[in-house]
């Protein structure tokens, strides 16, 4: 405990520095201080990757034992979507051609205004009772069509209709990499204490010459801090998971009453 504390004060500590020291070091013109910032900057990325390697050697040849699945856990994909007509077909897909299917998949629409339930009633054949809509080509995909309360609470209410183990809490703008699910079924085997999971998200742009630029700093971007939540997690100082992609155990979150319906943080 005493080393978990000293990890999020060294943490903290080098967060609110870190802004602090640039933009001093803007107002007073001091070339050196930003120097001096940005190799510390660079001094941190290379010990998150000296401590990741460390780990990574161990986590590999982990995996090289292999993985007794006699009772791997059940999973849900919810997909909370809000007038996401667009961004919909793209990562429902993945979802749909997972080399190993999630056992349901709920999308739970939030009062959207567009034509999110009208397509998805007529392109998965939606037979609807009452709020909820079961797919016809897919039995294992749901709709739940819902007032509009925010993102939290579609949460809540479409985990309340899932009876699996795990909850996989997708973004409907974000696509699951092909063997995802599968992957995500050995980690809660391989790690029974472990009861969240968070996914590495890639950042993908418009194709056009400034977002290609944008994405090329965003991926940096993203790496940097997937990287500094891995090498955390293995002190058990974990502090934030994606919002974008994150899996639970849906006892423990039940347990802990479920996502905060007036938060308007999702990580």
């Amino acid at each position: 405990m005493l080393f978990q504390g000293l990890s999020f004060a060294i943490f903290f500590i080098i967060s609110g520095l870190i802004p602090i020291a640039i933009i001093l070091s803007g107002i007073q013109g001091k070339i050196d201080w930003f120097l001096s910032i940005s190799l510390f900057i660079l001094a941190y990325d290379v010990c998150q990757w000296l401590l990741v390697l460390r780990f990574a050697e161990g986590r590999w040849n982990r995996s090289r034992q292999g993985v007794e699945w006699s009772s791997p856990p059940t999973i849900t994909v919810i997909i909370p979507a809000w007038n996401e007509e667009s961004t919909l077909v793209p990562t429902l897909t993945t979802v749909l051609n997972q080399d190993d299917s999630p056992d349901a998949i709920i999308i739970s629409d939030d009062g959207s205004t567009d034509n999110t339930i009208s397509w998805l009633s007529a392109n998965y054949e939606l037979t609807f009772q009452g709020t909820l809509g079961i797919s016809q080509r897919y039995p294992n995909l749901r709709v739940l069509h819902k007032e509009h309360s925010g993102k939290g609470d579609s949460i809540n209410q479409a985990m309340e209709l899932s009876d699996t183990d795990v909850v996989l809490i997708l973004d409907a703008d974000t696509r699951l990499h092909p063997g995802s699910i599968r992957a995500l079924r050995e980690t809660f085997v391989r790690h029974p204490d472990v009861q969240v999971v968070s996914g590495t998200v890639i950042p993908s742009c418009a194709p056009s010459r400034l977002g290609r630029i944008l994405q090329f700093f965003q991926q940096h971007e993203y790496a940097r801090l997937h990287l500094w939540r891995l090498a955390w997690s293995h002190l058990n100082s974990s502090l934030i998971v994606s919002g974008a992609c994150s899996a639970f155990r849906r006892q423990t979150l039940l347990d802990i009453g479920g996502f905060y319906p007036a938060s308007w943080v999702e990580d």
